[in-house]
């Protein structure tokens, strides 16, 4: 029997038109086969724009022959706990509804994580990087060591948004470590493109910084400032002095790390939590 909370993919026709899920993402399935046993091959193939492929970025890395083996609805989408209780039940249901995908990981933030049919030329979902909210493997010592799941929010808003935690299986525990490599540096790579837009957007007082990008996305903008200050003689934080590119400390004096985060763009107010 099917663990409740587990969520199979919808298979479809191909040439259907695009149909929004419950999640909010894109899903299409070309007759989704159930994985062979045995795969192998965990080579990462990365593509240049010259590439064919039709759904996959442009700048991406793909990594065929991975299984996946299904999504499950949780409620806690930071837990640890939770996404290795599920990663279990459904490694342990892997036959009844697994199936062989090509995996495309993007290289920079504002880029979607794409599941690919086994040859790579029909979309099954994809999800936006800036989505997914957690990342975690398998324990090397369980059966779930060559697994890893990633926990993402579906939804506009916080109070309507609903989590899934969508989890893989690969052909060796090296090639979980490479894909998450692959997802750690696409979470801290901003790309040229948005900086400059961002800049733009931030020095021209004509154009609203809050336009709309995509449906229901827009761009915030916020100032940074960093600060160090270091404990003087009489038990007060004084600021380091600094050059134009760095901080001058001395040693063996406590330091305060202050960073002071404003929003300058003119849309909705968000608030921060610390």
């Amino acid at each position: 029997m099917d663990h409740p909370l587990a969520l199979p993919i919808p298979t479809t026709t191909a040439q259907t038109s695009d149909s929004n899920t419950i999640s909010g993402s894109q899903e299409r399935n070309d007759a989704a086969k159930s994985p062979e046993s045995g795969t192998t091959g965990g080579k990462i193939v990365s593509l240049s724009q010259s590439s064919s492929l039709q759904f996959a970025e442009t700048d991406c890395s793909l990594f065929p022959h991975i299984t996946y083996l299904g999504c499950a609805v949780i409620n806690a989408p930071r837990s640890e706990i939770e996404i290795q209780r599920n990663m279990s039940i459904l490694n342990q249901q892997a036959s009844d509804q697994a199936i062989e995908i090509t995996l495309s990981v993007p290289s920079h933030s504002e880029g979607s994580v794409i599941l690919l049919d086994s040859d790579g030329s029909n979309e099954i979902a994809s999800f936006l990087i800036h989505c997914i909210l957690f990342c975690a493997r398998g324990r090397p010592e369980t059966p779930e060591r060559e697994c890893f799941a990633f926990a993402c929010s579906h939804g506009e808003t916080a109070e309507t948004s609903i989590f899934h935690c969508h989890i893989f299986k690969c052909d060796s525990p090296d090639t979980v470590v490479k894909l998450l490599q692959c997802f750690a540096a696409a979470f801290h790579r901003i790309p040229k493109f948005s900086q400059g837009r961002a800049s733009s957007i931030s020095s021209e007082k004509n154009i609203p910084v809050g336009y709309s990008v995509k449906n229901t996305q827009q761009v915030f903008v916020f100032e940074t400032i960093l600060d160090i200050k270091e404990e003087d003689l009489k038990g007060n934080f004084v600021s380091c002095p600094r050059e134009k590119d760095f901080f001058k400390f001395r040693c063996n004096l406590e330091k305060m790390l202050t960073v002071t985060i404003s929003q300058i763009s003119t849309n909705k107010e968000l608030k921060l939590l610390q």
